[in-house]
């Protein structure tokens, strides 16, 4: 929607261009979101376990992609107050054009270029859910005896007024901790089914394949 109402204004309004204008904007963008993220980077690395990165730093900032926003708060401008409307709904739309597109279309051979990590599509075993559950109940057990309200302590409370409050007013029918727990079971054993199934099933195709009724003479 935001490139319909883009290019209709693209091609029905009179623009005003002023170079030295949208140069500024642009490097000011680019200049002041990169400032903006390693800043904010390095004060949450404070209290981090897993620090983030400075490659990760820079894919944030690179990424950043203005389209919507920015079209709609310029088009909200009254021309009467502001004059220059004009100059700025021309500048807008060389700023989108160049975070879409020219950003857009780089930042994913970007991200292969500079290694960055991915998200892993790791399925947790029950064992696994059980170990994080036992370890979150315990650690908030330590917490509490120690006195202190850390990520644990609010972690479970949180959990609890989830549990009390916002479920039974959400949803129909109430599960306890334990039909989640075999709800999670069925789930990870039907995805580990369906792996072994399409393994058996690679297997049979690639023997069927070696087989020599199928090799030419």
């Amino acid at each position: 929607m935001i490139f319909i109402f883009l290019g209709l204004s693209t091609f029905s309004r009179n623009h005003t261009w002023d170079g030295w204008f949208i140069a500024v904007t642009v490097v000011s963008c680019f200049v002041y979101r990169f400032i903006g993220t390693y800043l904010f980077s390095a004060i949450c690395n404070k209290f981090r376990v897993q620090k983030i990165g400075l490659v990760e730093q820079f894919i944030m900032a690179y990424g950043g992609l203005r389209g919507a926003i920015c079209y709609g708060l310029v088009m909200t401008l009254d021309k009467d107050s502001i004059p220059a409307k004009d100059m700025f709904v021309s500048t807008t739309v060389v700023i989108i054009v160049i975070t879409v597109f020219a950003q857009g279309s780089t930042i994913r051979p970007l991200v292969h270029f500079l290694q960055v990590k991915k998200k892993d599509n790791h399925v947790p075993t029950v064992t696994e859910i059980m170990f994080t559950n036992a370890r979150d109940d315990m650690m908030a057990g330590v917490e509490g005896i120690a006195g202190i309200h850390g990520q644990y302590f609010w972690r479970r409370r949180l959990s609890q007024f989830d549990r009390e409050f916002i479920r039974p007013l959400m949803t129909e029918k109430m599960s306890s901790r334990g039909d989640e727990l075999v709800e999670k079971y069925n789930r990870v054993k039907s995805t580990s089914s369906q792996a072994r199934l399409i393994q058996s099933l690679n297997l049979i195709n690639n023997d069927s394949n070696d087989s020599p009724s199928n090799q030419q003479p």
